[in-house]
């Protein structure tokens, strides 16, 4: 089993603090877990009902992963008020025209709080440049994606081909960057 972690925090007491101060709760994402092999979930499809489940993006869009299958797909779970989430926004909005002609498929969804609205989602859309996909979700939604009670952004699924799970990334530092760049290479170029 793969799986690197460190001391986890109390997230509903984090997410308290989150919702009552607006304190980005990305303060103690740097390095907290990344799990790669042998979670949970990992090497598994999502549950029918994460697979179905309809996303609605920004621009009137709406998709699903079982509507996927077939590509790699990476879903990237952020807050606009985040600097970890805009770092690896920054990073995934590097993949272009070579990679979806190679299979694959960003999808970027805000966790909705308080503070964010459409108009800065858009925001970060032309600040990143972001090409791909964006919408947002429910706290309940993504909560049911990620399929824990670590609640933190930034978090990255990203799933093979044959629609399983191949990584759960859960914040952001330099290590987890590296990490996502070599799942989705290897996951392009696996036959």
């Amino acid at each position: 089993m793969l799986r690197y972690s460190s001391t986890l925090f109390s997230i509903s007491a984090l997410r308290v603090a989150v919702l009552s101060t607006g304190i980005a709760c990305c303060l103690f994402s740097v390095g907290q877990s990344v799990a790669e092999a042998g979670g949970p979930r990992i090497g598994r499809p999502p549950s029918e009902k994460i697979a179905r489940a309809r996303l609605r993006m920004l621009d009137g869009q709406e998709l699903s992963l079982s509507e996927l299958r077939g590509k790699v797909v990476v879903v990237n779970f952020f807050a606009v008020w985040c600097e970890h989430s805009k770092r690896q926004v920054e990073l995934l909005s590097k993949y272009g025209v070579a990679e979806r002609e190679q299979g694959l498929r960003i999808v970027g969804l805000s966790v909705e709080d308080q503070k964010t609205t459409p108009a800065l989602i858009r925001k970060l859309i032309s600040d990143y440049r972001i090409t791909y996909p964006v919408g947002s979700v429910s706290d309940s939604l993504f909560t049911r994606f990620v399929e824990s009670r670590d609640i933190g952004v930034p978090q990255t699924l990203i799933y093979g081909r044959d629609g399983n799970l191949l990584a759960h990334f859960q914040h952001h530092d330099d290590a987890v960057s590296a990490e996502i760049s070599s799942v989705i290479e290897r996951a392009l170029t696996a036959k």
